[in-house]
């Protein structure tokens, strides 16, 4: 609400819900766009079916659902070992010795509990597909998994974001979702 404050225009056509997903009663045909931000992973397989059920139900015809979810199940399984192999031969050969975990961080401690339904993107793809989306686009908007500005990193992560690779290198996924019209 916040984010309204002092643009009328925006404040009547914008809704903030604060709900758990399994007593989120929507209506029918209400929403131009809908956005689920970081929640995927928290839902049960069940919970995401309902969920975007009641999306695809609440959108207007030709509306949208934009979604974002991490972490990305390959990244966990795939891409962090050899990033983390990358790092590891880095530190070797500039002589610094900084720890470089085995699992990343989006899956250790209170994430491992809380994060139930790790998605993969073509397997979001075909969730949504299933709950009734007609059309459905997986994109991703990261810099790449190595941190730091430095010309090596940025290298490795335009060769992580080559298309093919780049479901694998990606911590997080995106999608937007399309009604029929």
């Amino acid at each position: 609400e916040e984010l309204l404050a002092g643009n009328q225009e925006l404040a009547g056509k914008v809704r903030f819900l604060k709900a758990d997903v399994n007593e989120l009663r929507l209506g029918s045909g209400l929403f131009d766009v809908i956005f689920m931000t970081d929640i995927i992973e928290h839902l049960h397989p069940g919970e995401l079916a309902a969920a975007f059920g009641k999306a695809l139900e609440a959108l207007k015809p030709g509306g949208r659902l934009i979604a974002h979810t991490a972490p990305n199940s390959w990244f966990c399984l795939y891409g962090w070992p050899v990033v983390r192999r990358i790092v590891l031969l880095k530190e070797r050969l500039l002589g610094t010795l900084n720890p470089v975990p085995v699992i990343h961080h989006s899956m250790t401690g209170i994430n491992e509990k809380v994060h139930v339904n790790l998605q993969n993107p073509p397997g979001l793809k075909n969730a949504l597909k299933s709950a009734g989306f007609a059309q459905v686009s997986i994109f991703f908007r990261e810099e790449g998994p190595l941190e730091g500005r430095s010309a090596w990193n940025a290298a490795l992560n335009r060769l992580f974001h080559s298309p093919g690779l780049e479901v694998f290198f990606n911590i997080s996924i995106f999608a937007a979702a399309k009604t029929d019209e």
